[in-house]
């Protein structure tokens, strides 16, 4: 048995005539709605069947990335023809767990990234690595032109294939 009293579970009774084929959702984590997703699956039910154990399993797999800085249409100015986009990415499991250097969930076997364009052009692309903080990944890009900047973070686990994103946008001034 995968579950045990501390897992989340939802317990339902249907009363039925006849077998009958249902779909089963769930949608999360609804807290970061920007790295929710959604999985179904479906399941005959019987009447007068139980199905016990660990029950119909939904996994919510990837990582929820939530783009901390900078914060959505800041406005960054040039200095000397210049500004430091410094990009900070928090990134935990879908359950919440935080990812942590030499941890159960181990920041170093990810890949953290941010991709950056400015209008239509590929400006680059930084590896963001853990700052000892949490669950925290940081680097910085320099830019030397005005305008909307798109950046996009992305988690990714070569060996799950877990994934999470966020997005954000900055505008870059004189």
């Amino acid at each position: 048995q995968l579950s045990d009293d501390a897992a989340a579970k939802f317990d339902a009774v249907v009363d039925l005539e006849e077998p009958r084929l249902v779909t089963v959702e769930a949608k999360g984590p609804l807290a970061q709605r920007q790295s929710a997703v959604t999985v179904s699956t479906q399941v005959w039910l019987i009447p007068g069947k139980d199905i016990l154990g660990d029950g119909i399993l939904l996994e919510l797999p990837g990582f929820a990335v939530d783009l901390l800085s900078p914060q959505t249409h800041e406005s960054i100015k040039l200095v000397n023809n210049e500004a430091t986009l410094a990009i900070t990415a928090n990134v935990v499991m879908m359950c919440g767990c935080p990812v942590t250097v030499g941890g159960l969930w181990d920041a170093k076997k990810y890949e953290v990234k941010a991709l950056v364009k400015h209008g239509e052009t590929f400006v680059g692309e930084i590896p963001l690595a853990a700052t000892g903080k949490a669950s925290t990944f940081r680097g910085e890009l320099q830019v030397s032109e005005t305008g909307v900047y798109e950046i996009i973070v992305y988690a990714y686990d070569a060996g799950s294939g877990n994934t999470g994103v966020d997005k954000t946008t900055v505008v870059i001034t004189r």
